[in-house]
């Protein structure tokens, strides 16, 4: 092509702002979109965390969450009513303190099981603040890097039926023995 340079570099010049340009619109929607995608996930996240924080808090079981040393570091509010304790000694206490002291190197080996293994199902008698005896089946898993949650259910009310109940057939059994 036969045209003068002032041309071709008047034209390369418009190019030019014209590439300039585009790419300048392009790196705008492109971080445009990224913004919005950022924000949505935000989002998200919050609604996710408010979700989970809600069932967390009014879940009718007791939700302990503790770390590698075994040591509580969040619970449930159902926590402070079902051991009587506040949620500042709570988070004094460890695994091992809530059970009797007959049974802590017993919770300590288990703990160590669930460390080891990931999860665990027990049952097991806690002592409440005031000195009284619960009985309650857990329910612990890994949540995460030294994390640990245990869901307890108290199973107070459903062990006394059933130790009575118990109690009842040994005395129908006693009275039938007696008859014959």
């Amino acid at each position: 092509v036969n045209l003068p340079p002032q041309t071709l570099t008047a034209g390369f010049i418009i190019a030019g702002e014209v590439f300039v340009i585009g790419i300048f619109w392009w790196n705008s929607h492109a971080i445009d979109t990224a913004d919005r995608q950022q924000a949505q996930f935000a989002k998200i996240l919050g609604e996710s965390e408010s979700r989970y924080r809600t069932l967390f808090e009014h879940s009718s079981d007791t939700i302990l969450i503790a770390d590698e040393a075994g040591r509580y570091v969040d619970f449930n509010p159902e926590a402070e009513r079902l051991t009587g304790y506040t949620r500042d000694e709570l988070l004094r206490l460890s695994i091992s303190s809530l059970v009797l002291s007959a049974q802590s190197n017993e919770a300590d080996l288990h703990f160590n099981q669930l460390k080891q293994k990931g999860y665990l199902n027990g049952e097991y008698t806690l002592r409440r603040k005031d000195g009284t005896r619960i009985m309650v089946e857990i329910t612990a898993m890994r949540v995460g890097p030294g994390v640990y949650q245990s869901v307890l259910h108290d199973i107070t009310a459903h062990k006394q039926v059933e130790e009575n109940l118990l109690h009842a057939l040994e005395k129908e059994q006693e009275l039938n023995e007696l008859k014959s």
